[in-house]
């Protein structure tokens, strides 16, 4: 057996050495070859359809994300929509009360410059009624001296009435006489220093009269002081004491 194995071996060898040998052995290292391109080519497609069925399912889920973004994103564009129409109308609202405010605030001061208008109206008001009233007094009071001056003058009446004619005639006198004296005083004072006055006279005569009336006039006001006070002072009247 040993011997028979020994022998097949050497064969074998042999045999390997030949051309058959080595396309037989080419053969089997081709087929090994193949068998293991086999192989790799079935776990090659299979990885393929493995990654071939990810792909389907990763598209699959692209476009669930994509649908979903897009319904996100429109609800997204409505929310802002929604939210620029709120700011817009609160902008708004918030223009209407600052709009509000200003007019309220303008209507406040307006108001107070009314008040105050008012106070200084009732102070001068009041000022006003109490000056009436001080002036009411003062011509309740006037009232009284003139009802008593008038009381006093209407016992005087016929005396003042005879002195008032008096004087209305001793005040005619000199209009009366004054001019025919003035002129006629002129030419006496000529003729009493002889001279000839075709100038227009001399006035020392007429001056000298004039100023010697003025003076007896003062002298007799002195005298008769008394008779000539007004009405109501020193107890008398200007008909004298009573």
């Amino acid at each position: 057996m040993e011997i028979a194995t020994a022998e097949l071996e050497a064969a074998a060898k042999h045999v390997g050495q030949t051309k058959f040998g080595m396309l037989e052995e080419k053969y089997l290292s081709i087929k090994g070859e193949m068998e293991n391109a086999e192989r790799v080519k079935s776990e090659k497609e299979t990885e393929m359809k493995e990654k071939q069925e990810l792909y389907e399912e990763l598209k699959s889920k692209e476009k669930e994300l994509t649908a979903a973004r897009e319904h996100k994103l429109k609800d997204i564009e409505a929310e802002i929509a929604a939210t620029k129409k709120l700011v817009d109308k609160s902008a708004a609202a918030a223009q209407k009360v600052g709009n509000s405010a200003e007019t309220l605030r303008i209507e406040l001061a307006s108001l107070e410059e009314e008040v105050v208008n008012a106070k200084k109206n009732l102070e001068a008001m009041q000022a006003a009624s109490l000056k009436a009233i001080e002036d009411k007094s003062d011509l309740s009071n006037k009232v009284e001296e003139l009802q008593e001056a008038y009381a006093g003058v209407k016992e005087l009446t016929p005396c003042l009435a005879v002195r008032s004619g008096y004087m209305f005639a001793a005040g005619a006198l000199p209009r009366i006489i004054g001019p025919s004296w003035s002129l006629y005083a002129l030419d006496l004072a000529c003729r009493i220093e002889h001279m000839d006055c075709f100038l227009g006279g001399r006035t020392w005569l007429e001056f000298g009269v004039s100023g010697l009336l003025f003076v007896v006039g003062i002298g007799l006001a002195i005298g008769f002081r008394r008779d000539m006070l007004p009405y109501g002072e020193s107890g008398g009247g200007m008909g004298g004491e009573k």
